[in-house]
C-alpha cells in the first residue's frame, strides 16, 4: 500500500474509540466493499459521519448490505460485535435481513423489528 492511501486509510477511520481502531485493521479488500482507496466519495463521508457519531448508527452498504458500524451501536449488536464488522447484513441479522431489503426498497422510513440480541429478544425500532 502506498503512503498516500494508508494516510486516507488513517483519516477516514480516525479516532480513538473501538471501532476507529477495528475500521482501520481490518482488511477491506477481503470484504464485498473492496479496497477503501476505491470507495465512493459517498461511503467515505457516510463512514465519517456515523464514526463521528455519539448516537448508536451503523451502515449496511452495497447489494449485499456490508455491515459497518460506531462505538455507540456495540450495544445494540451485541453478541455479534465484532464478527459483524464488514460482513453482509445477512449473517448477523438474518432474522430481518428481508425486511431490511423490502425497507430499502420500499423507501419505509422507520420500521418496528424483534430481535435476537445477547440471549434475548428485543424489540426496536430501526430508521433507514
Amino acid at each position: 500500500m502506498n503512503p498516500s492511501d494508508r494516510q486516507m486509510i488513517e483519516s477516514l477511520f480516525a479516532g480513538s474509540g473501538e471501532m476507529p481502531a477495528r475500521m482501520r485493521a481490518l482488511d477491506w479488500s477481503a470484504t464485498q466493499l473492496g479496497p477503501v482507496e476505491q470507495w465512493p466519495q459517498t461511503l467515505r463521508t457516510s463512514v465519517r459521519i456515523v464514526l463521528d457519531s455519539a448516537c448508536a448508527m451503523a451502515i449496511c452498504w452495497g447489494p449485499d448490505f456490508t455491515y459497518l458500524y460506531n462505538d455507540g451501536y456495540m450495544p445494540l449488536i451485541g453478541v455479534k460485535h465484532p464478527a459483524a464488522l464488514g460482513r453482509p447484513c445477512r449473517d448477523s441479522w438474518s432474522t430481518c435481513h428481508r425486511r431490511l431489503i423490502a425497507a430499502t426498497i420500499s423507501k419505509t422510513a422507520t420500521s418496528p423489528l424483534r430481535l435476537a440480541r445477547s440471549q434475548m429478544i428485543v424489540a426496536m425500532w430501526v430508521a433507514y
